[in-house]
């Protein structure tokens, strides 16, 4: 796993509900823009960047969130893309 100088970088991206139909696409597009910038422009490592299925429950999101926080080191960094 690649890590900076200071820790590994640890994303989270969230994409909730789209309200409208026509934005649904658009906010799945921008989530995979962000994915793809993270992986290839910034070479974070795949597993470092958690994107849980939607739909998002308050569940899904507080678990996601526990889950990532038992990796997370002191100089770790932590991203929270919603």
């Amino acid at each position: 796993m690649e890590a900076t100088a200071e820790g590994k970088r640890w994303v989270v991206i969230l994409v909730g509900l789209p309200g409208e139909a026509s934005y649904e696409q658009k906010y799945q597009d921008t989530a995979d823009a962000w994915e793809k910038t993270f992986t290839q422009d910034w070479k974070i490592p795949a597993e470092q960047i958690i994107r849980p299925k939607t739909p998002l429950t308050s569940a899904l999101i507080e678990q996601t969130l526990a889950d990532v926080a038992k990796k997370l080191q002191t100089e770790d960094f932590f991203w929270l893309l919603t």
